[in-house]
C-alpha cells in the first residue's frame, strides 16, 4: 500500500503544526482519512511530491446546553 503524508498546517497558511505519515490502499481511502483529522487544523494531503487534496478546519457547530 501507499505511504502518504498530511500536513497539519495553522488557519490562514501560519505554517505547519506537524507531519503525519499514513499508509493507505489509494487516494480516495487517503482522503478520508485526511479529513478525518481537520478537527483542529487545516489538512493538506500529499503522496511524495504529488500534491492530492487539501481540507478545511471544521467550523465549530452551535454550543448546545
Amino acid at each position: 500500500m501507499p505511504w502518504y503524508r498530511l500536513y497539519l498546517r495553522y488557519t490562514g497558511d501560519h505554517g505547519i503544526a506537524r507531519g503525519v505519515d499514513i499508509e493507505c490502499r489509494d487516494d480516495d481511502h487517503a482522503k478520508q482519512v485526511a479529513a478525518q483529522h481537520r478537527e483542529n487544523h487545516d489538512v493538506e494531503l500529499w503522496q511524495a511530491g504529488r500534491y492530492v487534496a487539501s481540507f478545511p478546519k471544521l467550523k465549530p457547530g452551535p454550543v448546545q446546553g
